[in-house]
């Protein structure tokens, strides 16, 4: 919105933008499933969303004022469920998927001039809450030629800027920025109790993609895995020629992720003996990849006092397990358990305050950080090759506030 000159000028805006996606595929008890190459179940979402708004004041010869309010909720679930069914595979794959895939773009900006006081403040807000499951409940039996996959997947992100800017020649010239952003989001690839997955991965197969592998893998797989890049930043500046410029820039992240791989007790995973051509590996992995760049800036400049301000705030926090509590657990291959997380977190402020007579620069900045991650296997466990259970973690951990 924009708003012509006069003595009080005002403009203002505000966006909401409320999203919900449900996509769902189940295959019901009792049912068979077979194909005579790959049997494939499956969800497979993707999203863009982008909301921009702006409001600019101009001219007031008293007063100018700009204010712009971006809101966005985002829900999203996908998940696909086998119930106690019977799916085939007979010369190729099984593949159990949920796969998803968000972009988000906020954009708010407000700007005031006038030539009397000026005040220029935007506020972004997002929260989101997402749900990324593939299960394979008890007493299911999949059987394939070549490869089993019980996969989901996510990648996900988030970019948001918010900047206020005030400029006037009155006593007063304020400019304000708040951004706020909430993300939950949580992806499970489960496998109940008393299934049975036969894999004997014939040569000459094409395997399974995998994210945590990045390559195709031949044998079962159980994996769930996410990867996020979050990028918030918050800009405030005021100037004025009269007494007073503050600027002030205050920005919130908080993000909750769990990536989880389980296999149940009482399963058997397992490959046709009595078959001499095969190879493969079982493997549960899950992983998790974030990225996350938080910026708050504040400048002011006035001819008698000047104050820039930040504060900015980060919760992180992130679970990643791989859990095989098979009772049989069977590869020709390797078999392995791996947990892997990194996280890079960067939260940087500036504020900057500059006058005639009297300049303030304050800055606030906290980063609270948890990271559990387990890998854990039981039963019988027989393999052609090696076994592996492990877990990782890579985190680079951030946090610089300056005030001039």
């Amino acid at each position: 919105s924009a708003a012509p000159s006069g003595d009080a000028v005002v403009a203002g805006t505000v966006g909401v933008l409320i999203s919900r996606t449900d996509a769902s595929v189940k295959v019901n008890d009792g049912v068979e499933i077979s194909a005579k190459k790959d049997a494939n179940v499956l969800t497979d979402t993707e999203s863009l969303l982008v909301t921009a708004a702006c409001s600019v004041s101009l001219g007031g010869t008293k007063v100018g004022a700009g204010a712009t309010i971006v809101v966005n909720a985002v829900h999203r679930t996908a998940s696909v469920t086998v119930g106690s069914a019977e799916v085939k595979g007979k010369n190729g794959n099984v593949f159990i998927g949920s796969l998803g895939k968000d972009t988000n773009i906020i954009i708010g900006l407000a700007a005031a001039a006038a030539q009397g006081n000026a005040l220029a403040g935007t506020i972004p807000v997002f929260v989101s809450d997402a749900s990324i499951t593939a299960a394979v409940n008890n007493g299911a039996r999949l059987t394939a030629g070549d490869s089993v996959g019980v996969v989901a997947s996510a990648e996900d992100k988030l970019y948001i800027l918010g900047g206020g800017l005030s400029v006037g020649t009155g006593t007063v010239g304020v400019g304000a920025t708040v951004g706020v952003a909430v993300l939950g989001r949580t992806v499970t690839a489960t496998v109940g109790q008393n299934v049975v997955i036969t894999a004997q991965a014939r040569s000459g197969g094409s395997g399974i993609y995998t994210r945590y592998n990045r390559k195709n893998r031949r044998g079962v797989v159980v994996e769930a895995a996410g990867t996020d890049t979050t990028v918030m930043a918050g800009v405030a500046a005021a100037g004025t020629t009269g007494t007073a410029a503050v600027a002030g820039t205050v920005v919130t992240l908080v993000i909750n992720s769990t990536s989880k791989a389980e296999v149940g007790e009482k399963t058997v995973i397992t490959f046709n003996e009595k078959e001499e051509d095969g190879e493969g590996d079982v493997e549960v992995a899950a992983s998790d990849n974030s990225l996350v760049f938080g910026f708050a800036g504040s400048l002011s400049a006035a001819g008698t006092v000047g104050v820039g301000a930040t504060v900015s705030v980060l919760v992180f926090s992130k679970t990643v397990e791989a859990i095989n509590k098979a009772k049989t657990t069977k590869a020709r291959g390797s078999v392995s358990v791996h947990a892997d997380d990194e996280s890079k977190l960067i939260l940087l402020a500036i504020g900057f305050g500059a006058a005639g007579t009297v300049g303030v620069a304050g800055d606030v900045n906290a980063m609270v950080f948890s990271d559990t991650v387990r890998a854990g296997i039981g039963g019988e466990v027989h393999a052609g090759k090696g076994i592996a259970v492990n877990t990782s973690t890579d985190s680079l951990l951030v946090n610089v506030a300056a005030g001039v």
